[in-house]
């Protein structure tokens, strides 16, 4: 049965709540869907604090990432272009940007910090903290570029990303013994992925047509490749 939102909708992600509420950001307009799986009805929710973008910027909610307490995170573009995080209560209906947060992508660490790229934001006092890999010093090799900014988090709640463009490889930070990592990947082009239980990295690899599992503890990895123009775009996460 097909139930439809009452918006003509361009998902760009989407995020499920533990109470069985299915989250949409659309990528063409200044909204968040939610689909209740019970009753089978729709809900959008207009951003009040959200201005209107102007004639040439590309409008739009971004990557959405539900917490354990049910709020949601969704990076929004605002009147200059920026995708600036944005945090919204369903029970209260209250929207707070997250000053100096911009990422399209988000994701949760096992503590309930919210990431954007290797931005940790505590989601009560909404502050934030930077973890650099690419400092002066660092294993990490000039060049290296990741794809927006597309960080996973380990079950220690380190960041990780896999390269699109440069020297090929994973870097991530120990934040424990505060330092950067880095393990190189032979012409790594990642796009989007998602960590496993075991701290694995799984990612497509958009522009070489193959998947890539990379174990974020030993560096060690293994590719598949597929067919000629596949073009993997992203990896769920794995199961257990």
């Amino acid at each position: 049965m097909l139930f439809r939102s009452t918006a003509s909708t361009s998902t760009h992600d989407s995020a499920i709540s533990q109470d069985g509420i299915l989250y949409f950001t659309d990528e063409s307009a200044q909204y968040l869907g939610a689909f209740d799986t019970k009753t089978k009805t729709f809900k959008e929710y207009k951003p009040p604090v959200v201005p209107d973008v102007p004639k040439g910027i590309i409008p739009g909610t971004r990557d959405v990432v539900v917490d354990k307490e049910g709020i949601v995170w969704m990076p929004t573009r605002n009147e200059k272009g920026d995708s600036i995080l944005l945090r919204f209560d369903p029970k209260t209906e209250k929207y707070e940007w997250v000053k100096g947060v911009s990422s399209q992508f988000i994701s949760m660490g096992p503590d309930g910090a919210i990431w954007a790229g290797f931005r940790r934001v505590d989601p009560k006092t909404l502050t934030s903290e930077v973890f650099n890999p690419q400092t002066s010093g660092s294993p990490v090799p000039k060049g290296v570029a990741s794809y927006a900014g597309n960080a996973e988090i380990d079950s220690k709640g380190n960041p990780w990303m896999l390269t699109q463009a440069g020297p090929g490889g994973v870097f991530g930070y120990d934040i424990a013994n505060k330092k950067p990592v880095w393990w190189p990947v032979e012409n790594a082009m990642g796009r989007r992925g998602a960590i496993d239980h075991e701290d694995q990295l799984w990612y497509g690899e958009y522009r070489g047509d193959s998947v890539l599992r990379v174990n974020t503890k030993t560096g060690e990895f293994r590719r598949w490749r597929l067919d000629a123009y596949s073009g993997p775009y992203t990896s769920s996460h794995p199961d257990k």
